[in-house]
């Protein structure tokens, strides 16, 4: 079967609504997200985590003050923006001196404090895109009750769907390499705004975010280089996921404007003709 298509039509979006600044943190969403933290270590960490838990009615008022005036401010800390990768051996047994028995060099160590940061603007800024009607509903990670199995599910049910109407499928897989890796902050920071709306002090803290974040690689104990990044977000960050679900947003709209049914998984799209 022999597939032709057009040229790309244009994409029309809804006007969003805009989201400009981030609301004020609570001490007590603090000492939730202290609790709740997981008993992780990391070596960037400059106060260890079993101290933020022990300590966390002081804690919870400091981080709560650093989270309202990085917000207020438009500015996260550079303090916060490095990251350090270690390559982990394959299996045991495998020769350590061959670069191709390692695993890739993720996910990043980052700082325990600025993850919480994170988190406050993660639980904010998924409110709003999921409000949104330019928010893709046919994203089934990084948001709650989608998973894999809806997924599969959906996938599924239109093939099946496409065989009671005696209609043909073919079904073709996209997975995007070095996703988390790649992302150009400038295009991201456009779509913040232009599908989702988000403008003022909202928007230039994301840009900070993303801009001026290093990282370097640790190897038995040995510090290479530290390396400016670019392009892409770290792959153990909080706000990652939400990031990547918002660059890739526009392909879903561009695939259904062909009348293609679809279904996306972190960064893999399913594409059911």
């Amino acid at each position: 079967m022999k597939l032709t298509l057009s040229s790309p039509p244009d994409i029309t979006l809804s006007t969003p609504i805009y989201l400009d600044h981030y609301d004020a943190v609570t001490e007590l969403t603090v000492k939730q997200v202290i609790n709740a933290y997981p008993p992780k270590f990391s070596p960037l960490d400059l106060v260890p985590l079993w101290l933020l838990k022990q300590c966390n009615d002081i804690f919870s008022y400091l981080i709560c003050r650093l989270a309202n005036m990085s917000f207020a401010e438009g500015v996260f800390s550079e303090v916060f923006e490095v990251g350090q990768v270690t390559p982990l051996i394959k299996k045991a047994g495998a020769d350590i001196n061959d670069p191709a028995n390692y695993r890739p060099i993720r996910p990043t160590n980052l700082n325990s404090i600025g993850k919480i940061l994170e988190k406050f603007a993660q639980k904010q800024l998924m409110k709003h895109i999921s409000s949104s009607v330019n928010c893709n509903t046919l994203q089934s990670a990084y948001r709650a009750f989608h998973s894999t199995e809806t997924a599969v599910t959906k996938i599924i049910n239109d093939l099946l769907l496409a065989v009671d109407s005696g209609q043909q499928s073919v079904l073709l897989s996209l997975d995007i390499i070095a996703a988390f890796d790649t992302l150009d902050h400038e295009i991201l920071l456009r779509r913040a705004t232009d599908v989702f709306g988000l403008t003022g002090h909202v928007r230039e803290w994301l840009r900070s975010y993303l801009s001026g974040r290093t990282t370097y690689v640790s190897v038995g104990g040995a510090y290479f280089n530290t390396t400016n990044c670019t392009t892409g977000v770290p792959q153990a960050s909080v706000l990652g996921p939400l990031l990547l679900s918002i660059f890739t947003t526009p392909v879903g709209h561009l695939i259904s404007s062909y009348g293609v049914s679809y279904h996306q998984y972190a960064d893999d799209t399913q594409h059911c003709y």
